[in-house]
Parts: C-alpha cells; structure tokens; sequence
C-alpha cells in the first residue's frame, strides 16, 4: 500500500512550505513591493538558501540569527533553517546592544541575517573568533553596503548543488527563538517547535472561519513577532493563502496595499488599527473586500473598536474587528472572540486544542472568580533558552497532572466560557503592541552617574495604548536642567529599544509614598501634581 501522507501536525515547517508548493508551486506566496512569488519559486529560494547554510558550517540544533524587517529574506531563512534541523533565532532590528550581545551569547549563531539597523549592533557583539558571517539585507532606504557584511546575492554565489530532502528534525523539535521580557525583566529566548506553529496556525484558522480559496493576508505585524511570524506567515502557508508583505507600518503603507492588493483578511496590533482610524480611509475606497480582521497583542480600547468597526461600516466591510489574547509563550494568539461578539473586556473563547483556566492568586480578592491566567495546548514554547529556572516559573504542573503557562496577567471566565482580560499581575508596559518592563528601565537609569533614583510608569495614550513615562532624582550638586535630561536620554539610548526609550522625563525631590513607604506607582501614574512639574521636564 502506498505510504499515507502526513497530517500537518506531523510535519516540520519546512514540511509544510513544501507540500503547499508540491500541491500548486503557480500559486502566488509573497507579494513585497509589487513583487509577487509563487510557492515553487519561494521554495527554491529556501532549499537553495539552506544549501548556503550548510556550506556556511550550519548543522542541525545551529542557530541562525533573523534580524530583519518583514521582507521575504526573512521568509526564506525562517523555512531555510529549519529544513537542516537548524533554528531560527528572530530578532527585533531595534533591539539594544545589550539585548543584542545577549542574543548572540545565548544562541551562538553561525550566521546573522541583518539590516542597516541591526548590522552595527551584531558586528559589536561578535567575537572575532566567533566565525559568524553578517549576511545584509537592507531595509527600503538603507545603504545596501556596509563593512563587515556580505550582500545577499552574495551570499547566495556560493551555493554548491543541494542534496535531495532528508528530515533531520521532528516536529517537537525547536524552529524558532523568539525573545521576549516573560513575566519581568531582561529578554529571554522563548524556544517553539514546529508542533507550536502548526498547532496554533490551524486553531487560528478555525475559529477565525478564514476560507483559503483566493485568499490574501495582509502582513503588518513584524516577523521577529510570534503573532507576525506565525499568523502572519505560517498561517497563511499552511491553508495555501497569499501573504502581502508590508515593509514597515504606516496607515498610508496600508491604505495603499488594500486599494491595490484587496486582502481578505488583516492581523494587528491595537496601534495598527487606531492609525488606520486616525488616517481615515481614502474617499471612494471600498472595503468590501474585507472578511476579517483581527486585534492582539493588547486589548483594544472599546471606543476605539466601536469607532474603527464605524468607519468599516461605512465603507462597505461587513466585518468587524475581534479581538484576541496571547503572549509570545504561547506564540500567538489562544483566545479569539466570537464573529458576533462585542462585549467590552471580553478577549474571546480558546482556540481549538488550547484550554484556558484561572489559577488563585495571593492578594487578589477571593469569590470574584478572577485570578491568574494560565494557558496550556500543543501552542506552548518548550522553554526559555538556557534558562531551566526562569521557565520552571511559569510552566508549571498542575494537581491535574497537565503542565500550564502562568501568563502573569489577570482575568477570569466568563460563563459562556469567554475569557476577560482584566489587567497584568505584574509591572509592565504595553506600547504600540511591545512590552516595556519598567524595572529593566530602571535598572539601566540607575547605572547613569547622574541619576540617584529612577521610577518609570505606563500613562494612557490614545494612540499608543500607553507611552513610557520616566521619574528621576538626580544625586546632589547635579545641575536640574533639560540639558542633564537630554544627556541622560542619550546614554538610556544606547541601552535599550527604540520603542522602550520614554517619551518624557521628569524631575523629581522624591518619589511619592504609600502608607508602607513604598514608591507610590498609582500616584504617578494618575496624579496630575506629578505631570504638571516641580522641576525641569522633557518631552
């Protein structure tokens, strides 16, 4: 009897890619700046990218490091590195050298994927014995030469003849890092398995109702992102769909795509949406086309959802935004709401194969039915990276004998068996989708010579969700002036991410106090006393 074909689940990423191609290899993939790929062609690519790898000294359980805008380079080496067994270490192009040095330590890669952005970072953080070559891919507007760097076509010469496909990893095995703060703190490399994407693509598929036939997804949402990454590339992959690849997000980058692409369907973060409400739709731009959209990565102010499914309305689109909960632990998304739900705080019902429960917490007011989020399902990451006691923290056996992620976020279910998101059990910042951990801010404003003292805080932004907000005592007989701040943001700069860098800094006598003596983190927050200032402000 002829060998039956394996399910999805079974397969490896690379598995997947290449029956879509097997399947129908005219059938466009990628489209990037007018640009359009068909699977066949895309699949060429990544076999023959792998072909480079391995040339390169890359072997099975090696690191590739992906440090890149969306761009179907960074396609093509996700699915590249996996075909040899290898893993795909996905960086954010604007992460701090700290963040980036602690990647390279971590994850020992043998070659980096790079653009302008993040080609410097890398270069510093090398060893010169480390023998990892920095492969350029530069972003639209960036020089396409940069020393110790080698071009892509470059990069690609030196492929010899490949070699037919031989698995040499399983599905459970790691396919992607992704670098995320956890629960709190530094960045830690949440490890995922091609189980993880295809477990989490194919619930998303279901419960989303998406149709692949014709289908085009709109991809907004960064590749170094699980919820990019996963549903905005491999999902698509998976049932066959055609992925337009945005470079970097603007409204107008979007509106222009849509009147020129027509995608059915478009995952986003809630800033993606709330600019697009801002921008407002292009006049005689119909959206009918439209069949779903989709909101993670924070939860959506409820007047912002109701004003954007308005302005849908009237152009057209019959749908409406639903919203979504999950964290990088988890991948991407583990709830979604229903099509016709649209109730406030609600982030939906789990994804086929994923369960959701409340765990107790210590503190949290008993009765009310809320506690700690905890989600387990094929979804979850295997660990952090090399970091056996961080992930014993929040992976957890439960009396029921089932391992859960502890989420640190705070919610309860509803009886319909809809989840509610109702806060985060511990200090963190959401802004524009990228979690900011003020402790880790601190810490780094401590260091500065200048700096006695260092609070920061998350305050509402009706675009951002929330901007980050920095407090500081200076030591004695340093001069207060906007001068000492701006010299104190540069050299913050240099330590942390673009997106994490406050947006306003204030001078301060002392920290407001609790009856306990401890820093008063609500006053700061919601005290006007504490914004309009005392002392020396910047902007």
């Amino acid at each position: 009897m002829p060998e039956q074909p394996l399910k999805a689940s079974e397969r490896t990423v690379y598995e997947v890619l290449r029956d879509a191609a097997a399947e129908d290899p005219d059938r466009p993939a990628l489209s990037y700046m007018g640009e359009r790929t068909s699977y066949g062609k895309l699949l060429s690519q990544v076999d023959r990218v792998s072909v480079c790898l391995s040339e390169r000294g890359v072997v099975r359980s090696d690191c590739v490091s992906v440090c890149l805008h969306n761009c179907p380079e960074a396609v093509v080496a996700f699915y590249a590195a996996n075909r040899l067994g290898a893993v795909a270490a996905m960086v954010h192009p604007l992460s701090s050298s700290e963040d980036v040095a602690r990647c390279v330590e971590d994850t020992k890669c043998k070659v980096a994927f790079v653009n302008g952005a993040s080609a410097r970072r890398f270069s510093k953080a090398m060893r010169p014995d480390a023998g990892c070559g920095l492969v350029l891919i530069p972003a639209p507007g960036e020089e396409d030469r940069l020393p110790g760097t080698e071009s892509w076509e470059g990069f690609l010469r030196e492929a010899g003849h490949g070699t037919p496909y031989e698995r040499r990893c399983s599905p459970d095995d790691p396919a992607a890092i992704l670098y995320t703060g956890g629960t709190t703190g530094p960045s830690k490399g949440a490890v995922i398995s091609s189980t993880s994407f295809n477990a989490s693509a194919a619930g998303m598929k279901e419960l989303s109702g998406l149709c692949e036939t014709d289908q085009k997804m709109l991809s907004v949402l960064p590749l170094f992102h699980g919820f990019g990454l996963c549903t905005g590339i491999h999902l698509p992959v998976l049932h066959r769909m055609e992925t337009i690849l945005v470079p970097r997000f603007s409204a107008e980058s979007v509106m222009k795509a849509m009147a020129e692409e027509r995608p059915g369907v478009i995952f986003g973060v809630p800033t993606v949406f709330e600019r697009i409400l801002e921008k407002g739709v292009p006049p005689g731009l119909d959206l009918s086309f439209l069949t779903g959209l989709f909101c993670g990565g924070d939860a959506m102010p409820a007047e912002a959802r109701r004003s954007m499914d308005r302005m849908l309305a009237e152009h057209g689109c019959n749908a409406r935004i639903r919203i979504g909960y999950g964290c990088t632990e988890c991948l991407s998304a583990v709830t979604i709401t229903r099509e016709d739900e649209a109730r406030d705080g609600s982030v939906g019902v789990p994804l086929p194969g994923c369960e959701v429960s409340i765990a107790p917490m210590e503190g949290q007011p008993s009765g009310d039915g809320a506690g700690e989020i905890c989600v387990r399902g094929q979804i979850l990451m295997t660990g952090y990276l090399n970091r056996p006691e961080e992930t014993a923290e929040v992976l957890r056996r439960h009396d029921d004998g089932k391992v859960w992620l502890h989420t640190g976020d705070v919610g309860r279910m509803d009886e319909d068996g809809s989840l509610v998101f109702l806060r985060r059990a511990k200090r963190v910042i959401v802004t524009s989708g990228y979690n900011v951990y003020p402790s880790e801010l601190e810490r780094c404003l401590d260091s500065d010579p200048r700096v006695k003292a260092s609070c920061v805080v998350g305050i509402p932004d009706s675009l951002r969700i929330a901007s980050v907000k920095a407090f500081i005592i200076l030591k004695d007989g340093v001069e207060k002036s906007v001068g000492t701040i701006e010299r104190i943001k540069a050299r913050l700069a240099e330590m942390v991410p673009a997106y994490a860098l406050p947006r306003e800094f204030v001078l301060l006598d002392a920290f407001p106090r609790t009856m306990f003596g401890k820093v008063s983190y609500k006053d700061l927050e919601n005290d006007p006393s504490y914004s309009a200032d005392v002392a020396p402000r910047l902007a």
